[in-house]
C-alpha cells in the first residue's frame, strides 16, 4: 500500500501510483486498507462502531438462507473472489496459491526482498495477511533490481505482467518501484440476481455489481541514504518518511507468514510502531467507499469477519447441494461415473451454478477443451468436490493458463512442442498435473468425398496423432479408402479395419486414446463400449454438416 505525508502530520493511504493504469487495463475493482488508530478518519459519514454492515450489500444479514430464491443478497464463497456480497476485495485461496508460486520465483532468482506495511501488521498479529487487504508489499533495494528484471520472463510465463510505476497526478513513468499482478481476473456479478427484479432494483449499475479479485504485488525500489535511513526513490512508502535505519532493516529475517517462510524486516516490531503506532484498535477503511468501521481490538474484528465468511461458506454448501443435508453429501454421491464435456466458450459464467449442476448431474470426471472455462471454474471445483477428476485438452501455448493448472488433473495437449511449453522445469507447479498428448480416435467408411472425411478434419483441430477405425465393408474397396486417407491426412498414425460390435473399446485400450470424435448417430454405441473398458476417454459427438464441415452439437453436454 502507497502511503504519503499529510502537510498536517500524520498519514493518510492513497492507491498505488500504478493501480490506476493497471485497473485501465483489466477494469476498476474495490481496493480496501486497513489503518491503525494512528490515522486520522478523512470521510463524510460517522464511522460504524464494530460493525461491519456497511461493506456488505446484504445490510448485515449474513444469515441470509440460501433457499430463499427473492433474496439476491445472499452471501456465499468462492475460493477465487471471496464473499460475493462483500464490497471490499478480501485476500482468498486463489491469491495465496499465486503469491506462493511468485514467492517461489523471486527466491529462486535469489533477488532479495521483504515484505513490510500491512504484511508487517498481520506478522505481529497472527502471522497472516489481513483479513481486508488483498496485496502485497515489498522492498527491492535498487542493486538488486536487475535480478528481478532477469526473473520477468518466468513471471510472465505464470500469467504475471510487470507494469512500472506511473505518478498518480503527471501519469508519468517513476523509479519508485512497479506494480506486478496476475493478468487472469476473477469476478463474480450480483447484477444477475437482479435482472428479473426490475421493480425493486430499476436502474442497478451492472458494472457496480461486479466482485473482482487479482494477485497483486507492489514493489518498492529502495536505498540507504547517507544516515542510513531507508528511503524510497519516488518518495512513496510509510517507511519513507520514518527514520528506519539500515540496523533495523538488515539483514532480513524470515518468518512463518501465511504458512509461507518469507522475508521481513529485522525488526519488524519498530517498523511497525514507527510507521503505525498502536496497532490494537482496528479502522476499515476503502478508498472506493464512504464507509468505515471502528473496532477497539482487532481480535473482535477479524472474529467477525470470520464468523461472515463461516456463513457465506455454508450458504454455498446449501445451494451447491439443494439443502439436502449437505455435511453428509460426500457419502452419499451416487458411484456411476458421469462426465460433463466442455466444448467451447459457451458455459455458464456462475461459478455457483456450475457447481450446482455438477451436483445435479452427479458429475465425477470433467473434460475441458475451453482454457477460459479452466480459469473460471477449476479452483471452485477442486474446492468443494476435490475428488473430481478435471482433463483440460490443450492445442496452444498461454501463459494465462498456468497457473490454473494446479487445479488440474491431467493435462492433454496438441503436439510435443505445447507438452514442452507446459513441461518446462521453471514453472513452478504447486500440484503438477499428469502431461500427455492428444491421441484422438475415429471410425467410419471414409469413401473418397464422403462426409466422413469432415470428422478427420475435426480430429486434426485436436491431435496430431489420428487413428482411425476404417469399416471393412465393403471389402472390395477398402485399400482404396485406405490410401485416399493416407494421401490427404498426413496426421493418421494408423488405421485398422473397424469390424467388430466391441472394437472401439478395444481401439481406446490399444492405442491409449484419451479422445474419441464420432459421429451423432454413433455417440451413444460408442460410449457404451468404451465405458466397458475405461473411464479415463473423452467422447466428443460432431455432426456432419453439407458444407463439409463439422460442429459441436452442443457446447455443455453431459455423458
Amino acid at each position: 500500500m502507497f502511503m504519503k505525508l499529510k502537510q498536517s502530520g500524520g498519514f493518510y493511504s492513497i492507491s498505488s501510483p500504478n493501480r490506476n493504469y493497471i485497473l485501465s487495463k483489466i477494469k476498476p475493482k474495490l481496493k480496501s486498507k486497513l489503518k491503525p488508530n494512528a490515522f486520522k478518519l478523512n470521510v463524510k459519514e460517522e464511522p460504524d462502531f464494530e460493525n461491519l454492515d456497511s461493506f456488505f450489500y446484504n445490510n448485515g444479514d449474513h444469515n441470509a438462507s440460501a433457499s430463499n430464491a427473492n433474496n439476491n443478497y445472499t452471501a456465499y464463497y468462492l475460493p477465487t473472489v471471496g464473499i460475493t456480497n462483500l464490497k471490499l476485495c478480501e485476500p482468498n485461496e486463489l491469491i495465496f496459491d499465486q503469491a506462493t508460486i511468485f514467492f517461489r520465483i523471486l527466491d529462486a532468482f535469489k533477488i532479495p526482498y521483504a515484505l513490510f506495511a500491512g504484511s508487517s501488521i498481520g506478522l505481529l498479529r497472527n502471522q497472516k495477511t489481513l483479513p481486508f487487504v488483498d496485496d502485497y508489499d515489498i522492498i527491492i533495494f535498487n542493486k538488486h533490481v536487475p535480478l528481478l528484471i532477469n526473473a520477468a520472463p518466468v513471471l510472465k510465463k505464470h500469467g504475471f505482467k510487470i507494469i512500472q510505476t506511473v505518478h498518480p497526478d503527471t501519469k508519468q513513468k517513476t523509479n519508485g518501484g512497479c506494480s506486478i499482478y496476475s493478468y487472469a481476473l476473477q469476478s463474480h456479478s450480483y447484477y444477475q440476481n437482479f435482472q428479473n427484479d426490475d421493480n425493486d432494483h430499476a436502474g442497478v449499475d451492472a458494472n457496480s455489481c461486479v466482485k473482482k479479485s487479482y494477485f497483486l504485488c507492489d514493489v518498492f525500489f529502495s536505498y540507504f541514504d547517507s544516515n542510513g535511513f531507508l528511503r524510497n526513490n519516488a518518495s512513496w512508502g510509510t517507511y519513507h518518511g520514518k527514520n528506519i535505519h539500515m540496523k533495523e532493516v538488515v539483514p532480513f529475517q524470515r518468518h512463518t507468514f501465511d504458512g509461507l517462510r518469507l522475508p521481513f524486516f529485522k525488526d519488524v516490531a519498530t517498523e511497525v510502531y514507527k510507521c503505525y503506532g498502536n496497532i490494537e484498535q482496528c479502522i476499515i477503511k476503502t478508498h472506493a467507499l464512504n464507509v468505515s468501521a471502528v473496532y477497539r481490538s482487532w481480535k473482535t474484528a477479524y472474529a467477525e469477519f470470520e464468523r461472515i465468511k463461516h456463513n457465506a461458506k455454508d450458504n454455498t454448501m446449501r445451494f451447491i447441494f439443494c439443502e439436502e443435508g449437505y455435511e453428509e453429501e460426500c457419502e452419499k454421491r451416487n458411484t456411476t461415473v458421469r462426465a460433463m464435456n466442455i466444448l467451447d466458450n459457451a458455459f455458464n459464467d456462475n461459478s455457483l451454478d456450475v457447481l450446482r449442476d455438477i451436483h445435479k448431474n452427479k458429475i465425477k470426471i470433467i473434460y475441458s477443451f475451453s482454457m477460459e472455462f479452466i480459469i473460471r471454474h477449476a479452483m471452485c471445483i477442486k474446492y468443494y468436490f476435490p475428488t473430481i477428476q478435471i482433463e483440460y485438452f490443450s492445442y496452444s501455448r498461454d501463459n494465462q493458463v498456468v497457473m490454473f493448472l494446479n487445479y488440474v488433473d491431467v493435462l492433454h495437449v496438441y503436439n510435443d512442442a505445447v507438452h514442452d511449453f507446459y513441461n518446462d522445469s521453471r514453472i513452478m507447479y504447486l500440484k503438477k498435473p499428469q502431461i500427455d498428448t492428444i491421441t484422438a480416435v475415429t471410425f467410419g467408411t471414409f469413401y473418397e468425398g464422403s462426409k466422413d472425411f469432415s470428422i478427420l478434419s475435426e480430429c486434426a483441430k485436436y491431435s496430431e496423432n489420428i487413428w482411425v477405425g476404417l469399416s471393412s465393408e465393403p471389402s472390395d474397396s477398402f485399400d482404396v479408402r485406405l490410401n485416399s486417407i493416407r494421401e490427404h491426412f498426413p496426421l493418421v498414425k494408423k488405421i485398422w479395419k473397424h469390424d467388430k460390435q466391441n472394437d472401439s473399446a478395444t481401439a481406446a485400450k490399444m492405442s491409449g486414446a484419451n479422445l474419441i470424435i464420432t459421429k451423432a448417430a454413433e455417440h451413444a454405441e460408442c460410449a457404451t463400449d468404451v465405458s466397458t473398458i475405461t473411464t479415463n476417454c473423452c467422447i466428443m459427438r460432431v455432426m456432419s454438416r453439407c458444407s463439409n464441415k463439422c460442429s459441436n452439437s452442443k457446447s455443455v453436454h453431459f455423458s
